[in-house]
Parts: C-alpha cells; sequence; structure tokens
C-alpha cells in the first residue's frame, strides 16, 4: 500500500486550500467582470440622456403670425 505522512497530508490539505481559493478567485473576477459591463452600460445611457434631454430643450423655431383683418369693433 501507499504510505502517507503528516507531511504529505499537510500538503494535500494545502493544495485542496489553493484550489478551494482558486476557485472563489475565478468567481469573484467573472462577478466583477459582469458588474464592470452593467456599470459600463449604465453609464452610456446617462451620457447619452444629457443629449437627449438638450434636443428636448432647443426652443422650435416660431412662425411668424399671420397678418389678419381688423375686427369690426376695433376699426373706430
Amino acid at each position: 500500500g501507499i504510505y502517507e505522512s503528516d507531511d504529505i497530508s499537510s500538503i494535500m490539505s494545502e493544495m485542496e486550500k489553493a484550489l478551494n481559493y482558486s476557485q472563489k478567485c475565478a468567481f469573484l473576477m467573472a462577478s466583477l467582470k459582469n458588474h464592470s459591463r452593467k456599470v459600463l452600460g449604465s453609464a452610456d445611457l446617462l451620457k447619452e440622456k444629457p443629449k437627449t434631454l438638450q434636443l428636448r430643450s432647443q426652443p422650435k423655431k416660431l412662425c411668424p403670425p399671420r397678418p389678419t383683418a381688423p375686427v369690426g369693433a376695433r376699426t373706430s
């Protein structure tokens, strides 16, 4: 059989911990990438909103008033 000493057990335990930390790190990195994409997407939306607000807030060109004939009560 295979003899397993305390040293081998300690090394195996450390390797399992390292694997666990590595998996947690990979999960954290994926989560951060996903979050940053959402933040960048919302930042792009925030950049676009002022442009649309500026377009809406610009005054429309008004047509000059049409000349009208004076009303009978005002002609005296």
